[in-house]
């Protein structure tokens, strides 16, 4: 990108060179430089919303806080125990800190103290809070009855600091100076530990730490009031329960009695008293058949050896003594025989008597065994049917015993159930003893700092308030001069001419205030090393450079107001001053202004020559100030300008006067207002588009560009009019334009 600068500070490019982009660096130059324009208002209106900030903070009273803490006391818990201390779990602590921010507690407090006929309290102090702006503000005037009303709820001097004026409440109510009570109060866990602070601000230092200690005397009334009726709630159910348990009681025990004896289940030692007698004929079935055993197992071994005739050996198993007795007889007959039969032989008589008489006493012995024998098989029998009789009696207790059992069920249900209602009966009873014995009760909590009066305010933090006021109000300014920077779309300096509408920048024509007694376009002849000339060299030098052909100068705007004709003036003149001839044509039919710069008649001018043929050289007049300037008005009004101006005889005219200027400069109207700029537009060699600084928008210099354009003119670039050189530094983004302080020994005003 090819740049420099000329004796004005003003940047110009080549015909092939392309408008820069706006880097990121120089938006936020910018940026800053968007402030810094306006730092003025900022500066403004910080200062006065800081100083009302002021006005509003010293006019609040100071306020106080007083603060007491409470602890909740730990104790072990009983479920069926209403006078067991509270668990102290994080959602029990944040119950109890709900429980202090109640309105039962605040209206319980209010009525101790008797806030209700304070004024901070039962909204009085808002009245007269309002009628005291209302005299601030002079609205006394203006609302002179509603003032005196509220100035009727006030009092006179002479109140109190610590406890503050008292008047009789003026539709004051209990509710409303709990609300006013809650609203003051700050109440919370302090850490994790079981501490809760109550915390009040006010006004007035003394009722803060009274209302603070009386709401921490309260809660600590109220739990024990609440336990105490507790207790009593509690002693009138365990009285009922307790009869209607008694009755329960009475009733399942008659019930187990009356089924024993229906079923008549009787208890025995260790069990039933049929499951007793079970075992014990259990146990003598088992002995008979024991016996039985026995007594078949000995019968058939006597009569096996019967079966065999071994009559010794039956005797020997009978072991009868009767037979035994016999046996030893036998032996002592059969000696004696032996020693007859020796000694005297067998016939002897006394061996004969002895024989018969062992013969008599076998024939006994064998009835012996017979006998015997029969007795055991009696026996046998015997044990047989006791063993029946035994098992048939098991038996029979058994289906007894089943249908007992069966009937058991049903008691135990029964006696389970006495026994549950006679376990609580015996409960409920301990505790009704125990709840009559603890009726005396103790808080779950307790005060551990009670609050003082407190001497030192706390608030209003007024210089918080004054920093949050600067810095809120700076950051408001801010963003109020951030929003119209972004709907200010004018054009304000040479980047934003060359990066908003794409033109060159040609030159940056100050704004012109003469001394008394010189016109305007005087200035630049009498002033020429000021800095309004300087532009005016640099735009006929600007435009000299790159159109060096062009004779046919077209000015033109955007918008009316813009200073072309007073800028196709001063560029004429200067132009004529260095030798060159010049003729100035206003083309402004309608609204012509540069026979008034020249102070000459505007009788007869352009449309003359064009529409009726009159001759040029009577309507061209010589400038007073430089020879070299000629001018031609506008001559009388014609409603078709622009088919005037495409004409042949405007081809023709302007061609004939090609050949005898050096320069011809067209002052035309602007392109958004006629058509008559881009009829002539079509006959100039070099269109110049004049910005009035800070007035005229992007978008209308960009639609004159387009409906130019849209007849194939090409502007050639574009000239800021008018431009305040004390503000216009503050829009050049390179810091050494037409405004800097480093040129202002170049220039003489």
């Amino acid at each position: 990108m090819n740049e420099a600068h000329n004796r004005a500070g003003v940047t110009h490019y080549s015909s092939s060179s392309e408008p820069p982009k706006v880097r990121d660096l120089d938006n936020f130059v910018e940026l800053f430089r968007a402030i810094w324009r306006r730092a003025w208002f900022i500066a403004a209106f910080t200062i006065i919303v800081v100083g009302i900030t002021a006005l509003v903070v010293w006019q609040i009273p100071p306020t106080y806080r007083a603060e007491a803490k409470v602890i909740i006391q730990t104790q072990e818990t009983n479920i069926i125990d209403v006078t067991t201390g509270l668990p102290t779990s994080a959602e029990e602590i944040a119950s109890q800190v709900e429980i202090l921010r109640s309105r039962f507690l605040a209206e319980r407090v209010v009525r101790t103290l008797g806030l209700q006929s304070h004024r901070d309290f039962n909204g009085v102090a808002d009245q007269q809070t309002e009628n005291s702006w209302l005299v601030r503000l002079g609205l006394d005037k203006i609302l002179p009855s509603a003032v005196a009303t509220i100035a009727d709820t006030g009092t006179g001097s002479g109140e109190s600091a610590d406890t503050g004026p008292e008047v009789k409440p003026a539709g004051g109510t209990l509710r409303v100076a709990a609300r006013s009570v809650g609203r003051g109060l700050e109440i919370g866990q302090r850490g994790t530990s079981r501490v809760i602070g109550i915390s009040f601000t006010s006004t007035h230092p003394r009722i803060a730490a009274d209302i603070v200690n009386t709401l921490a005397d309260t809660y600590i009334t109220s739990q024990v009031e609440a336990k105490s009726e507790s207790t009593r709630s509690a002693i009138g159910y365990l009285d009922e329960r307790l009869a209607e348990l008694r009755a329960q009681v009475e009733t399942a025990e008659q019930a187990v009695e009356e089924y024993r004896a229906e079923t008549r289940i009787l208890q025995g030692v260790n069990a039933t008293l049929l499951t007793e007698e079970i075992s014990r004929l259990q146990a003598e079935s088992a002995r008979a058949r024991a016996g039985l055993a026995q007594a078949e197992a000995r019968q058939g071994l006597v009569a096996g050896l019967a079966e065999d005739g071994d009559t010794g050996a039956i005797i020997e198993v009978i072991n009868s003594p009767v037979v035994q007795q016999q046996k030893v007889q036998e032996t002592t007959l059969l000696s004696r025989m032996a020693e007859l039969e020796t000694q005297f032989g067998p016939r002897h008589p006394e061996a004969l008597n002895v024989r018969a008489e062992l013969a008599e006493l076998r024939r006994k012995m064998a009835e012996e065994v017979r006998l015997t024998i029969q007795s055991v098989e009696t026996e046998t029998a015997g044990a047989r049917a006791q063993v029946v009789a035994l098992e048939q009696e098991i038996e029979g207790f058994r289906r007894q015993l089943d249908d007992q059992n069966r009937a058991a069920i049903q008691l135990r249900a029964l006696e389970r159930e006495a026994e549950a209602n006679r376990d609580i009966f015996e409960r409920f009873l301990e505790r009704s003893k125990r709840t009559d014995q603890d009726s005396v009760q103790a808080a779950d909590a307790r005060v551990i700092s009670y609050a003082e009066v407190p001497r030192i305010p706390v608030g209003p933090p007024k210089k918080l308030f004054l920093a949050a006021a600067f810095l809120a109000s700076s950051l408001l300014a801010g963003g109020i001069v951030l929003v119209l920077e972004l709907m200010d779309k004018t054009i304000r300096s040479p980047q934003d001419v060359t990066t908003l509408i794409g033109l060159r920048p040609l030159a940056v024509i100050p704004h012109v205030a003469p001394p008394r007694g010189m016109t305007a376009t005087e200035f630049m002849l009498q002033k020429p090393s000021s800095a309004f000339a300087e532009a005016i060299r640099s735009l006929l030098l600007n435009v000299s450079s790159a159109k060096k052909d062009a004779k046919i100068w077209l000015l033109t705007s955007a918008l009316p107001a813009e200073g072309k004709s007073f800028a196709a003036v001063n560029l004429a003149r200067l132009a004529g001053g260095r030798g060159r001839r010049v003729l100035l044509i206003d083309c402004d039919v309608r609204r012509a202004t540069v026979h008034q710069l020249m102070k000459a008649r505007n009788d007869v001018g352009l449309m003359d020559v064009l529409t009726e043929a009159v001759p040029v050289a009577s309507v061209i007049k010589k400038d007073d100030k430089l020879a070299d300037v000629d001018f031609m008005t506008a001559g009388r009004y014609v409603s078709d300008s622009v088919e005037v101006f495409q004409s042949k005889r405007m081809a023709e005219l302007l061609q004939e006067l090609r050949g005898q200027y050096d320069l011809i400069i067209l002052d035309t109207p602007p392109v958004l207002a006629l058509s008559d700029t881009k009829a002539l537009a079509q006959r100039a060699e070099a269109t110049l588009l004049l910005v009035r600084w800070k007035k005229t928008t992007q978008n209308a210099v960009a639609e004159a560009i387009r409906e130019l354009k849209e007849i194939s003119i090409q502007v050639d670039g574009a000239v800021l009019t008018q431009v305040d050189l004390a503000k216009y530094q503050r829009y050049d983004y390179s810091g050494v334009g037409l405004g800097s302080k480093a040129y202002t020994s170049y220039y003489v005003d």
